[in-house]
């Protein structure tokens, strides 16, 4: 890896989970820089799913894993865990200063020196979402506030996150890197059927009244994701979804079936529930269901004002989100409109985003020896 600068991310999510905002950046980056991606801790209890250590998983990235005590995320835990990642990071980098670290975790302090130009990179409000991810608010709200001061950069991925971000530290200029699509050099030659499909996490931030109102206009579901809900409401919810016949639940895929199976469906739903969360998100699917040609039908997001395209049906009610989505399954494929969904998505690459964001860290890198 010696010969170009260092970035060092800590992840809010391990490499070997369903690829998220974070393992996009991570692929997009290493075409610019050397990259060590920083697993959460993992517990000593789990080392027989997941041998600790550094691995190489691409040209210029490699994923680092370290093993802590059990209960990482716990207090008292917290500083245990994070002490044994840097010890870790600092042992595998020997020596190599870091041109950039960047914090994409909502579980992560940056440190306070050593680390280069400290990045701080919001994916979702952690805040509104910690009880979804399982951890407790008061002390996400407390490391976010710590490194919305102690950063150099700040970005988000919408508009409402940069505005919240902003509030809390005035004094930074905020920046905008949403979230982008991963646009396949070639879209597999395949029948399309006519589902509706989902891809992603199933759990609080979905709409189950939506999904419903499709399977009741008579439009099959194709779901692809693992189960992630907390709330027993919402589990008995979708409990029942799952098990009606029109519904196809594959759980989780692996990103080389999703591409094939995206693109053999005829229309992508993004049906995300009315909250501060959702609000304040950039869903990745949206995106990549253009990319693969397909139409897409979400619910109203102010990310969908930011990317500002007719491309994507946009519903209030669960009546009008299952009736745009027949209509978009019924209709015949048209080729030319296929070619502008993709061109669009193709504007929105990863690539793009993280050549904004190496820009955002040279403008206050001094000039760190690679």
């Amino acid at each position: 890896m010696v010969g170009r600068k260092l970035v060092v991310l800590w992840a809010g999510n391990p490499w070997d989970g369903l690829p998220a905002t974070d393992h996009h950046l991570a692929r997009a980056l290493a075409a610019f820089v050397d990259v060590i991606w920083v697993d959460p801790p993992l517990s000593v209890l789990n080392t027989r799913r997941v041998v600790p250590g550094l691995d190489q998983v691409a040209d210029g990235l490699q994923v680092l894993r370290v093993s802590t005590v059990p209960g990482a995320s716990r207090s008292g835990l917290r500083q245990v865990a994070e002490a044994s990642q840097r010890a870790a990071l600092a042992a595998v980098s020997k020596g190599r200063r870091p041109w950039a670290s960047i914090a994409a975790s909502p579980r992560v302090s940056l440190p306070s020196r050593g680390a280069g130009v400290r990045v701080l990179h919001v994916t979702d409000d952690w805040v509104a979402g910690a009880p979804m991810m399982g951890l407790d608010a008061g002390w996400i709200e407390q490391v976010l506030r710590r490194n919305v001061r102690t950063a150099e950069v700040v970005s988000a991925v919408s508009v409402d996150l940069a505005q919240l971000l902003q509030r809390m530290n005035p004094r930074h200029l905020v920046q905008i890197i949403p979230n982008a699509a991963t646009v396949p050099d070639e879209v597999p030659t395949v029948q399309r059927e006519r589902v509706a499909v989902l891809v992603g996490q199933l759990n609080e931030r979905l709409d189950v009244d939506l999904l419903d109102a499709i399977v009741d206009a008579g439009v099959p579901l194709r779901i692809l994701g693992p189960r992630t809900e907390r709330e027993p409401e919402q589990k008995a919810r979708l409990d029942a979804l799952l098990a009606r016949p029109e519904v196809d639940w594959r759980g989780p895929v692996a990103h080389a079936e999703v591409v094939g199976l995206l693109a053999s469906s005829a229309v992508g739903i993004t049906p995300y529930a009315v909250n501060d969360f959702n609000r304040a998100s950039f869903p990745l699917k949206t995106l990549e269901y253009l990319a693969l040609g397909l139409p897409a039908v979400s619910t109203r997001l102010d990310s969908l004002d930011w990317l500002g395209t007719d491309l994507v049906d946009v519903a209030d009610s669960p009546s009008d989100f299952a009736e745009l989505v027949r209509r978009r399954a019924e209709e015949p494929r048209d080729e030319a409109l296929e070619a502008r969904r993709r061109a669009f998505a193709d504007e929105h690459s990863w690539r793009a985003r993280a050549e904004q964001l190496v820009a955002v860290i040279e403008q206050r890198s001094p000039g760190v020896p690679v």
